[in-house]
């Protein structure tokens, strides 16, 4: 007989980031890519295959952890989705006035790229970490 041990809801919520993580990593890869393509923007090479991995993985992860941590008060699910919402928005705006380049074409391709990946990014730390941590049925074959 297997005895099954069930997760703690830290555990689940650590996970849920996790995965949700992996996922955003493969779409801002995707999206990379795709834009790359399009556009022939290969000039801001900061944006590579390390930063994209660490820089998409680690913040959903860290978000499902701080999710536990805010459903410990009253409304914390939605206070968790504002709040993360709103830094978001917040590094979007920040980045649409950053100045990496000399030349507005680049400048503009550079905004599109780095907005996207933050975009993406805010979208799962928002939005799915707290809706796939909510969902156990969604979740029960991966955790």
């Amino acid at each position: 007989m297997i005895d099954e041990q069930v997760p703690s809801k830290l555990t689940r919520y650590t996970l849920v980031g996790l995965f949700s993580g992996i996922i955003a990593l493969m779409l801002n890869f995707l999206f990379d890519i795709i834009f790359r393509t399009i556009t022939g923007f290969s000039y801001f090479q900061v944006v590579n295959v390390s930063t994209i991995i660490f820089g998409s993985v680690l913040p959903v992860t860290i978000g499902g952890v701080l999710l536990y941590f805010f459903e410990k008060v009253k409304g914390g699910m939605f206070l968790y989705i504002i709040c993360f919402s709103a830094i978001t928005a917040a590094l979007i705006y920040l980045e649409a006035g950053s100045h990496m380049f000399q030349k507005a074409l680049l400048q503009t391709e550079f905004h599109e790229l780095f907005g996207g990946l933050i975009l993406i990014l805010g979208v799962f730390t928002a939005w799915i970490v707290p809706f796939l941590s909510r969902n156990s049925k969604l979740t029960a074959q991966v955790i």
